[in-house]
C-alpha cells in the first residue's frame, strides 16, 4: 500500500512512507510549472518559473513541518524566470515553500534541508 503513514506519537517517529505532493491553488488560465532545485538542499536552491512573472507580486514564505513561519536569509533574482533562496540560515529538516505569485495564485513545494 502506498502512501500510508503510521506515528508513533507527536516528536513524528513514523513508520511507513509518504507521498510527496505539491498542494497547489492556481486559476485555471495562470497554470505555470513551477520547478525547485536541488532537492535536498544546502545552502541554495533554485526557483525556476519556466515562464515570466511579475516580480512586483512574488512572494516566498517558508514553513517548517509544523506550520511555522521561518525567516530565509534573503533570495536573489538571478535570470528572468529564476529566483535562488538563501536556505543556510535554516536547520536540518523538512520544510514547505509557499511561492505567491500575480497576487492571487500560489505554490507550494516541500523542500528538504540537509
Amino acid at each position: 500500500m502506498s502512501g500510508y503513514l503510521i506515528c508513533l506519537n507527536e516528536n513524528f517517529d513514523c513508520l511507513g512512507e509518504l507521498t510527496d505532493y505539491n498542494i497547489t491553488y492556481m486559476p485555471e488560465n495562470k497554470i505555470k510549472k513551477i520547478e525547485t532545485y536541488p532537492n535536498p538542499v544546502k545552502n541554495v536552491i533554485t526557483i525556476n518559473f519556466n515562464n515570466n512573472i511579475n516580480y512586483n507580486s512574488l512572494e516566498i514564505i517558508v514553513y517548517n513541518i509544523v506550520g511555522q513561519t521561518k525567516k530565509i536569509s534573503d533570495y536573489s533574482f538571478i535570470e528572468d524566470n529564476k529566483v535562488q533562496i538563501n536556505t543556510s540560515n535554516l536547520n536540518k529538516g523538512i520544510y514547505f515553500l509557499k511561492i505567491i505569485f500575480d497576487n492571487d495564485s500560489f505554490i507550494t513545494k516541500k523542500i528538504i534541508k540537509i
